[in-house]
């Protein structure tokens, strides 16, 4: 049996779109609460929430998009090239 965390009910996770569902290496995320985000791990959703209050989350995506943490085709550097 798989129990939701009360913190997670009524929340509608999604998967990036870099996201490869065949390769089971995918991370979900609920933004519907007006204060934070949850991350999960996909392949075993009954575990661990990561909780992140909303201003936290939108710096670290920010942060991860500006060019210096790019390689130089603008892909990440922990992407694979396969």
């Amino acid at each position: 049996m798989t129990r939701t965390p009360a913190v997670a009910h009524g929340a509608a996770w999604r998967r990036s779109t870099h996201s490869d569902p065949g390769r089971g290496e995918c991370v979900e995320a609920s933004d519907r609460f007006a204060d934070r985000v949850l991350i999960r791990d996909s392949k075993s959703p009954g575990r661990a929430i990561l909780i992140f209050p909303l201003a936290c989350w939108r710096a670290f995506t920010a942060a991860l998009s500006r060019p210096e943490h790019l390689r130089d085709d603008g892909e990440f550097p922990w992407a694979d090239d396969g």
